[in-house]
């Protein structure tokens, strides 16, 4: 089941700190796929007298990478391996 960085930092209690790190360790070892493109969702949220005030989130999902592909598509969203990047 895919999870956001902030769900896995909320489920795994561990900071987020050692939570990026290890996403990214994970990531580029190949052993989990993230979402192909950013996810941009509105966020808006009751702030009492002061009205709703409202964000523009963006975030990847993660999901753990099925032994033999590299690719796959959960709920319309593709996953794929995170390329190095070259300096």
């Amino acid at each position: 089941m895919p999870r956001s960085f902030r769900e896995i930092v909320r489920e795994s209690r561990l900071s987020e700190r050692v939570v990026e790190g290890a996403l990214r360790r994970l990531c580029l070892e190949g052993l989990v796929l993230r979402t192909e493109e950013l996810i941009r969702r509105r966020n808006r949220v009751f702030k009492g007298r002061a009205g709703i005030r409202s964000n523009l989130r963006s975030y990847y999902l993660y999901v753990l990478k099925p032994k033999d592909k590299d690719s796959i598509e959960i709920e319309g969203l593709r996953f794929v391996k995170v390329e190095k990047r070259k300096k």
